[in-house]
């Protein structure tokens, strides 16, 4: 009697929330962003970021059905997701490791739908800014939990190698460092950018997103999210004029100060250890246990062999450990190279979809872009639209999350795969509703609520 009872309590609950959620769906993709630090515990078989873009999916097709709209939004974005699932399907059907390849396939084809999701959620200022808010707060909590959580061994991070390895950097909720680090580099520049175009308590909230982030940025000790961010900041300044005179003010302050500390604090081990780190980017073989080399190598073996649809999602560590392999004992997960992961596991058809999806995000978000934007004709776009300001953020984010990934591959985890594919959704939601304007320069930040 009391397990039925439980039962129908958890039913009408389920119905309450689902009914909630169909009527205002940009909570649910918000439920999913404040997640975010508890994303990585499983639920059943997968983890729960990964069954709340499921929720989050199925709540867009189920509010977009009852208001008599396409079940998916008609922009490129749908296309690409169609073009990138159909090759991961593919290169299942056709790999010698289809079993084991076939549960990751199904974590790619839900990531690119959560990016078409997002479109067809956050479609005005209204939906769009519950969003945003929900995605800087759980970066904070994410990028201050990093501070806390350490490998259990290590109480302090330590150098060896001259700088080439660092143990006890920071991780937060990930399971590497290399994951936090690319995670605070990509929403450090969101924040940056939200913060140049958003005014009163959004601006805040943006400025402590960056610094929290920021720093977490440091204590990973992540050489390729460092090299990510720099390019993504070098992409702000190009495309966004307001950021050069506070960059300029940014610069001197970061001088000034680090000046300080380290005529203060010369033995200061976070000061040491990033010299330490930055003097080892020049000599990758530094670390006599990075076998980068033979991973790149055994890479390239693998679209050799399978060139059109690749060896199947994941499975490159299975096929490493082959006799064919070129690195057999060395046992790499992936080959410290985004583009020749994709290459290896899914082929030509892997390419040609991700730079559709890179297509669909520059000619999204280009016209939207202030150094464009002010040489086109019509009205001048308002100085503190925050929309422009996420597109802004995004692109520059994107395109560290790229650099860095032409010396690693950060994108196993669930949480930091589903991060960058949330952030190519609203990137490309953010383009579309900058593009109609809604508010004038003079208006406040609109409420967080649906407008009538």
């Amino acid at each position: 009697m009391t397990e039925l009872l439980v039962a129908a309590l958890a039913g009408v609950v389920l119905v309450v929330v689902a009914t909630v959620a169909v009527q205002r769906p940009e909570w649910a993709l918000a439920g999913l962003c404040l997640a975010s630090p508890f994303g990585l515990f499983y639920v059943g078989p997968a983890q729960l970021v990964t069954v709340l873009a499921i929720a989050v999916i199925a709540v867009m097709v189920a509010a977009r059905w009852s208001r008599s709209q396409t079940i998916f939004p008609a922009n490129g974005l749908s296309w690409a997701a169609l073009l990138w699932s159909a090759g991961v399907l593919l290169s299942v059907l056709f790999s010698p490791y289809w079993a084991d390849a076939g549960l990751f396939a199904v974590w790619l084809v839900v990531s690119s739908l959560l990016a078409v999701a997002v479109t067809g959620i956050a479609d005005s200022r209204s939906t769009l800014l519950p969003v945003l808010a929900a995605w800087l707060v759980s970066a904070v909590v994410v990028s201050a939990l990093g501070q806390f959580i350490k490998p259990p061994t290590v109480a302090t991070a330590t150098a060896s190698y001259g700088g080439a390895v660092i143990s006890g950097r920071a991780t937060s909720v990930f399971s590497q460092p290399n994951e936090f680090g690319t995670y605070c580099m990509l929403m450090f520049l969101v924040a940056v950018a939200v913060a140049l175009r958003s005014r009163s308590w959004l601006r805040w909230l943006a400025v402590l997103t960056a610094a929290t982030c920021g720093y977490g940025l440091i204590q990973s000790y992540s050489r390729g999210a460092w090299i990510g961010c720099v390019i993504g900041v070098a992409v702000i300044l190009l495309v966004e004029p307001r950021s050069r005179r506070p960059a300029l003010w940014a610069v001197g302050f970061a001088a000034v100060a680090l000046a300080v500390v380290s005529a203060a604090a010369p033995s200061l081990p976070t000061v040491s250890l990033v010299g330490e780190r930055l003097s080892t980017i020049s000599d990758p073989a530094a670390n006599p246990d990075d076998y980068r080399p033979a991973l790149v190598a055994e890479g390239v073996r693998q679209f050799a062999a399978s060139p059109w649809l690749g060896g199947g999602p994941n499975t490159y560590p299975l096929e490493g450990s082959t006799s064919r392999s070129l690195e057999p004992t060395v046992g790499g997960q992936h080959p410290h190279n985004v583009v020749l992961l994709v290459a290896a596991e899914q082929g030509l058809w892997g390419l040609l979809a991700t730079a559709v999806f890179a297509g669909v995000v520059i000619v999204s978000a280009f016209p939207v872009l202030p150094v464009v934007a002010r040489g086109l004709p019509g009205p001048a776009q308002p100085a503190s639209d925050w929309a422009v300001g996420l597109v802004v953020g995004g692109v520059a984010g994107l395109s560290a999350v790229l650099t860095e990934g032409m010396v690693d591959a950060p994108l196993r985890n669930a949480l930091m795969r589903s991060t960058v594919w949330l952030a190519l959704g609203l990137t490309v939601a953010a383009a579309l509703v900058a593009r109609r304007p809604e508010v004038s320069a003079d208006s406040p930040e609109p409420a967080l609520t649906r407008s009538a």
